[in-house]
């Protein structure tokens, strides 16, 4: 009865062994299966002691076909890691050595260098620790990696760009709001796109009103009718496309007249499309003042130099005068003594001579007078040569003995000479030290109607 009892259990128990080994079988070749067809790469590492310390080194005990896929190393199964990857093996060993220590899973992701691969890893312990082995689940993440990477640095480069055109524009808002320049900048409905600080308070100043950026101008010029208009048609000139410069003048009845210098240019887009215009105007009130001044001081300067020649000349021609005055006065007295006598048949020839003389001082003082610019201009035809020629005496007499004179002929003209040859003289003695040669050249030009033309609009020296 308990043989048979035995030889049952025995053949139960060796079904259940049949059966376990069966189920066993089919277990680990389902395990197969699924670890050859995973897409992800798979091994199993196990640690060992190496020349470099406890635990220092692994080596892979399994790896499925994925493994060569993701990491591109192929047939790692019984290879040492630091025989496949020696320059980077205490990275891995780091990494993978406390997930041995801690038995905590651990995700990270990291690149291989040896292929250049960045791979996304999944580790943990297999039990008991004692085994010294770790499961690794990974995947080939280096299209995705190098993306990212790309779009890192596209995000750093622009980044860096956005950093350098703030940068840029502020430098540039710097300069245009620090400029003594009015810049105004306007959209085809005449609104302010830009306007720097010198402007606006220009504008304020001139016309009353603050502008700021989106206000019309027109608009704000309502109460300025004259200046509103003047003000529209240059615009309107500078949105048709026109680039021009004008000179204009502001003027109120508090502050003396403002004037400009405007310089209108057309504003396009990248297609060439016009979107507005800019003005840039320069303040040039001083300088035009300065340039009055520099005028009325070199006017004065002429003045004076003209006033201290007919100094000169008064002192060379005062014996002249004493002549022309003795033989007036001699005349006269003679003509007295002849009348008291009762004798009239010379009073003609005395009288005569009187009024020569007479007339010759009021000649000289006429010249004296054009000289100095005191005598109202009549422009009439005269003749140079005689002109100069009866000047030659009173300059004879002006500069003294030891300078020569000499001329040549011209035809008649329309000029007022008379301050000409003394002018020269008086130019020309101080560089005479001791004896010299002044000469006046008279010469014929002919010129047609334009040169005159365009020679009289020349301002007068």
């Amino acid at each position: 009865m308990l043989e048979q009892e035995n030889a049952s259990l025995k053949e139960r128990l060796s079904v259940s062994g049949r059966e376990a080994e069966y189920a066993l079988a089919q277990s680990q070749e389902r395990y197969r299966f699924l670890f050859d067809a995973m897409d992800e790469g798979f091994c199993i590492i196990e640690f060992f002691d190496g020349p470099h310390g406890p635990l220092s080194d692994y080596i892979h005990i399994e790896a499925n076909p994925a493994y060569e896929y993701h990491a591109g190393i192929a047939n790692v199964v019984g290879k040492k890691l630091r025989e496949m990857v020696r320059e980077e093996a205490d990275g891995w060993v780091e990494f993978y050595g406390k997930v041995l220590r801690t038995g905590e899973p651990v995700r990270f992701e990291r690149e291989l260098v040896a292929t250049g691969r960045y791979l996304a890893l999944t580790a943990f312990r297999i039990e008991p620790a004692s085994r010294r082995q770790v499961a690794v689940l990974f995947q080939d993440i280096t299209e995705r990696k190098r993306a990212e990477l790309a779009l890192q640095q596209l995000n750093e480069t622009l980044e860096a760009r956005i950093v350098e055109a703030v940068a840029e524009r502020n430098v540039l808002a710097d300069v245009v709001n620090g400029t003594n320049a009015f810049i105004h900048v306007v959209d085809c409905n005449y609104r302010w796109m830009a306007i720097n600080g010198s402007a606006l308070r220009e504008f304020e100043r001139l016309f009353g009103v603050r502008p700021q950026v989106g206000d019309n101008m027109l608009d704000l010029l309502d109460n300025c009718p004259q200046s509103k208009a003047g003000l529209e048609q240059r615009w309107t000139r500078a949105l048709s496309g026109e680039e021009f410069a004008e000179s204009v003048s502001f003027s109120d009845s508090k502050d003396p007249a403002s004037h400009f210098e405007l310089r209108y240019s057309t504003l396009r887009n990248a297609e060439g499309q016009v979107i507005g215009a800019y003005l840039f105007a320069y303040d040039v009130s001083e300088r035009l003042r300065e340039q009055q001044r520099l005028t009325q001081a070199e006017e004065a300067l002429r003045q004076s130099q003209k006033m201290e020649a007919v100094g000169q000349l008064t002192g060379g021609i005062a014996h002249d005068f004493n002549n022309l005055l003795t033989g007036i006065t001699g005349s006269l007295e003679l003509l007295k003594t002849r009348m008291s006598q009762g004798r009239f048949t010379e009073i003609d020839r005395y009288i005569g001579a009187a009024q020569d003389a007479s007339k010759r001082a009021a000649s000289l003082t006429h010249r004296l007078l054009a000289f100095s610019r005191r005598q109202t201009l009549d422009p009439k035809p005269v003749d140079i040569n005689r002109l100069v020629i009866g000047m030659e005496e009173l300059i004879r007499r002006t500069v003294g003995p030891h300078i020569t004179t000499g001329s040549r002929d011209v035809s008649r003209t329309v000029v007022n000479v008379h301050r000409c040859p003394a002018t020269g003289k008086c130019t020309a003695e101080p560089v005479y030290q001791r004896e010299g040669r002044h000469a006046t050249r008279r010469a014929n030009y002919h010129r047609d109607s334009q040169q005159v033309d365009r020679r009289a609009r020349l301002p007068e020296p």
